[in-house]
């Protein structure tokens, strides 16, 4: 971010802690110990994702049944914890931030937002964003959405000013869906796959739009790129994928 590089590293107590370096002045600062550990629990934590916005880098800890969202200006005044979240996944990976993005700034929105896969008790994994405060991190569904719910993203992208992200509906199976943050805008893109089974993966960006592996009508598995309006078939590489 700027002129800073970040870095995580853990000290001789076993405190797990977030460094800067200044590239311009060539200086570091110790900015904040992210978790307070004892020397059986380094094992245990884990890293997530980390964003950068125009003036800020968020990252995503956990140890345990917590999460952690974090954000730094490269200051240790401005680092600080955004919230804490319960982690109860299970699994080997982070429970929040694994996958994530940054929003390109909507007016009236003055200040970037993100948007991560997060897991609660009772949807599971789904779409969450944060505006960068403890309240305005939350569940892009709340429990009485009535909306279509993706579930398990991934490989949050943005492409052309637009978040697209692969996730999961029991109708449709892993397609393509876009998100500005909110509810109301979180739609399905296309559906590749007629049914329930439809499989998308290994979103990868290149300068014509997005590449991914995506089971097709009567190709089966096969290379597709998406460049914000349409869907073209690259290769019918081998017959039914």
């Amino acid at each position: 971010m700027g002129k800073y590089i970040f870095f995580i590293s853990a000290n001789s107590a076993y405190q797990l802690q977030l460094t800067a370096m200044d590239t311009t002045l060539g200086t570091v600062t110790h900015l904040s110990n992210l978790q307070i550990t004892d020397s059986w629990d380094l094992p245990y934590v884990k890293i997530g994702t980390s964003l950068v916005t125009e003036d800020h880098l968020y990252l995503f800890t956990q140890l345990y049944d917590t999460a952690y969202l974090w954000k730094t200006d490269g200051t240790v005044a401005g680092t600080v914890l955004v919230k804490a979240l319960s982690a109860t996944c299970g699994a080997s990976i982070s429970c929040f931030g694994y996958y994530g993005a940054v929003l390109p700034i909507r007016p009236p929105q003055a200040q970037p937002h993100i948007v991560f896969d997060g897991y609660d008790d009772t949807f599971g994994y789904g779409v969450w964003t944060s505006s960068g405060f403890d309240d305005g991190t939350h569940s892009l569904y709340s429990s009485s959405s009535s909306s279509v719910r993706p579930t398990d993203p991934e490989d949050f992208m943005q492409h052309n000013g637009v978040i697209y992200f692969n996730a999961t509906t029991s109708e449709t199976g892993r397609e393509i869906w876009k998100t500005d943050g909110t509810p109301e805008g979180t739609e399905l893109v296309t559906q590749l796959y007629t049914g329930e089974e439809g499989y998308i993966s290994f979103f990868t960006k290149t300068p014509l739009g997005i590449a991914f592996q995506g089971r097709g009508e009567n190709v089966g598995y096969e290379p597709y790129l998406f460049d914000g309006d349409t869907i073209r078939l690259l290769s019918d590489v081998h017959e039914n994928g």
